[in-house]
């Protein structure tokens, strides 16, 4: 689909860019401290290990975006990114109300899960939106973050599904506790 097929002007595009953008930061800015956050309060060492590793990342893309501004001779400044700080608010109350354990770790991974695939979905827009503006370079870095994006999500999601809380029997009446949970931990990715 061309902008003439939209029936958007160039500048209407870049508009919209810019404003994709400042999100990304927003984004970007919230993760730089949620990730490791989230990481710290996770049980499972492997968990933590692919979220520490998750954190790694975050400052090169809030490095890619300063660089994106500086050619776009505009500034990072825009409201915040709200479906960030929502898995953001959410994890932190997941920590607070939760027991240290296998359940909790569970319930912030999918919340880190749901976070990449917004990382994702956010850096495919942007490459869209600097291809449909000339913006080779641009959508080159965009693309280039699209793969490491989608390689941390694989290894997330190869994590949950192979991922299990085995919680016991309830032979001869008893109840299951929270002490009964054992963490399964998965093989390790091909």
């Amino acid at each position: 689909m061309t902008l003439a097929e939209l029936d958007l002007r160039p500048d209407q595009v870049r508009s919209l860019y810019l404003i994709h953008l400042q999100q990304m930061y927003s984004a970007a800015e919230q993760l730089l401290y949620g990730i490791p956050t989230i990481a710290i309060a996770v049980a499972e060492p492997d968990m933590k290990q692919l979220l520490l590793e998750e954190a790694t990342i975050t400052p090169d893309h809030l490095e890619l975006l300063q660089r994106t501004f500086a050619e776009l001779g505009e500034v990072p400044l825009g409201p915040v990114c709200m479906p960030v700080k929502a898995l953001i608010d959410l994890s932190s109350d997941l920590i607070l109300q939760h027991p240290f354990g296998p359940g909790r770790d569970l319930l912030l991974m999918a919340a880190a899960v749901e976070m990449k695939h917004l990382n994702v979905a956010k850096f495919m827009m942007a490459a869209t939106f600097a291809r449909s503006l000339g913006f080779t370079a641009q959508n080159r870095d965009f693309s280039r973050n699209i793969r490491k994006e989608s390689m941390i999500e694989r290894k997330i999601n190869f994590f949950l599904q192979n991922f299990e809380i085995d919680v016991g029997r309830r032979d001869k009446g008893t109840a299951v506790t929270d002490d009964t949970a054992v963490l399964t931990s998965p093989p390790v990715m091909p």
